[in-house]
């Protein structure tokens, strides 16, 4: 005799008190079979939703798209993880971006075997979890090239990058905890600004600024200070930028002679543009003053959209300047100590040219023909800026700074060479044509981007 026929006898006895005894035991016996059976089922569905909405979280969290092309993949992967129709469920994902942070929920419901015969005919589950798109705190500095070429339309393009760059970090928030960005326009020189007159020497007020005062920028330092966060103390003061009255490529200053002997008198004169940027005068090409790097957006986008174009290609001040904003150490401390676990460091060298020094352009470090970098030849000073810049690249890098570099519009190949080098590996090298400028800086801010499950 098999079970079932056992349990059908069972049923239909009417001797003593069997069937009363199995009619009383049955409903329990029953009821707690299926809660047996449908909680294993709940437990089931609870895990395979949890990690669909895991796996799409954190999916959306290594992206660096707009908002509602984030809705759409955030449904394409919670499906892909957990199709329709998986268990019988009803499931509704839903995703919340609030800059860094992403919270991604799902409520669903699935049918009940047995619970039904006590009135319990569905299941609800609700879960939600919390992604941070940054893991660490960022601290980043963009070097980015504010040279004769590129005014016009390329200076737009690279504010509309730049600040592309602060939005995917600090998404719509005024301020971050996460987040610190400085900026360092460069040209020929650079900017530390008017106030940092503890860092140079002599004193501005030596110099005859003819009326006017002294920008900020300053010379370089002579070599291997050029090329290392040292302090004052050990690498020496920077010297003011003055571009010296001069008769063929400056010429501000006149002086004036008139009568003769005792009578002569002595006159000067002053024609200098000290409208930025400065065309003629003691400032002449001095590009815009750094930012040291802060939690505002505001502010950093500010100092984006004030930078103008002027002057030739020294790359690696822009690099040299944006590792002293990313030091902890002086001249400029915002930085955090070097291997916080709570703070990643990162650098980005961005220029539209190659290395360039010539005898028509004073610059930090000086004329050509004083042969400063150790030639007075054009071909020898552009191989010494590129081998000094990839010194401070790799010294950056040898400090757990992670170093990206951007070269746009320019199909030149030593410089492609030299930015390859240059940056931390190979795919945090970029080349943007004229009209992918934008899109680079995008997935920068993406890569930078390293997801973590906060919840």
């Amino acid at each position: 005799m098999n079970a079932l026929q056992c349990l059908r006898n069972l049923i239909s006895s009417r001797r003593g008190n069997v069937a009363v005894m199995f009619a009383a035991t049955l409903f329990p016996i029953l009821t707690l079979s299926g809660f047996a059976i449908d909680l294993a089922n709940y437990i089931a569905l609870r895990s395979r939703l949890s990690g669909a909405l895991d796996a799409a979280a954190l999916a959306i969290g290594s992206s660096s798209a707009p908002d509602e092309e984030l809705q759409a993949r955030f449904q394409e992967f919670f499906k892909a993880n957990f199709p329709t129709g998986t268990m019988g469920a009803t499931a509704t994902a839903t995703l919340n971006v609030d800059g860094n942070a992403i919270t991604a929920s799902v409520n669903a419901s699935m049918p009940t075997l047995l619970l039904g015969l006590i009135g319990i005919n569905e299941l609800d589950v609700a879960l939600s979890n919390e992604v941070s798109r940054l893991s660490s705190g960022m601290e980043l500095v963009m070097a980015l090239d504010n040279t004769g070429s590129m005014s016009g339309t390329k200076l737009v393009q690279l504010k509309e990058a730049a600040t592309e760059l602060v939005d995917v970090l600090f998404g719509d928030a005024a301020t971050s905890d996460a987040v610190k960005i400085g900026i360092v326009p460069f040209a020929q020189a650079v900017n530390i600004g008017p106030s940092r007159l503890d860092l140079v020497a002599p004193a501005p007020s030596t110099f005859d600024w003819g009326g006017t005062s002294w920008w900020g920028c300053v010379e370089a330092r002579a070599y291997p200070n050029d090329v290392r966060d040292t302090s004052t103390a050990v690498g020496g003061f920077w010297k003011p930028f003055y571009w010296a009255d001069n008769s063929n490529y400056n010429d501000w200053k006149q002086t004036t002679t008139s009568g003769y002997g005792r009578r002569q008198t002595t006159t000067t004169t002053y024609d200098i543009d000290n409208s930025p940027p400065s065309s003629r005068g003691p400032n002449k090409s001095c590009s815009r003053e750094l930012l040291p790097m802060t939690n505002v957006k505001a502010t950093i986008l500010s100092k984006i959209n004030e930078m103008w174009a002027v002057g030739n290609t020294h790359i690696v001040l822009g690099a040299d300047w944006a590792w002293k904003l990313i030091s902890p150490e002086e001249p400029f401390t915002e930085g955090s100590a070097y291997g916080t676990p709570e703070w990643q460091k990162a650098v980005v060298i961005m220029s539209d040219g190659e290395n360039t020094h010539s005898n028509s352009a004073y610059s930090a470090y000086g004329y050509l023909s004083e042969g400063r970098l150790g030639t007075t030849r054009s071909s020898g000073a552009r191989q010494e800026l590129d081998d000094r810049l990839v010194e401070v690249c790799v010294n950056m890098k040898n400090a757990g700074i992670t170093v990206y570099t951007v070269l746009f519009d320019l199909e030149d190949e030593l410089t492609k060479e030299l930015m390859r080098t240059c940056a931390s590996s190979l795919d945090k090298a970029f080349v943007a044509g004229q009209t992918e400028l934008k899109a680079v800086f995008h997935t920068i801010g993406g890569k930078m981007m390293k997801p973590r499950l906060a919840k």
